[in-house]
């Protein structure tokens, strides 16, 4: 069993880690990404399923292209990095 703190550690969803994503993700956008729309993206690399309605015109491309954005630049990150876990390292792999 993990110990709930070495869950949040390795979670993209802890607050250091979600930092690290909106800069990377930040870089590639022409604007800053909302709060409500890091937080899915960081759900989703945690794995955990996602579902959202959204009205037109609330973001949902940002979901999308930042999730994109977040996977292409977690690659491109060494493999020691600490946002690259072993579940990590094995979708980015395929």
């Amino acid at each position: 069993m993990t110990d709930s703190s070495d869950a949040e550690s390795t979670s993209f969803s802890s607050p250091g880690h979600k930092a690290i994503l909106r800069r990377l993700i930040r870089a590639r956008l022409p604007h800053d990404i909302h709060d409500y729309a890091l937080d899915p993206i960081c759900h989703g690399l945690d794995g955990k399923h996602v579902i959202d309605v959204v009205k037109t015109g609330g973001g949902k491309t940002t979901y999308i292209s930042g999730f994109a954005i977040a996977l292409q630049e977690l690659a491109k990150l060494p493999g020691s990095h600490p946002l690259k876990s072993k579940s990590l390292r094995s979708i980015l792999a395929d």
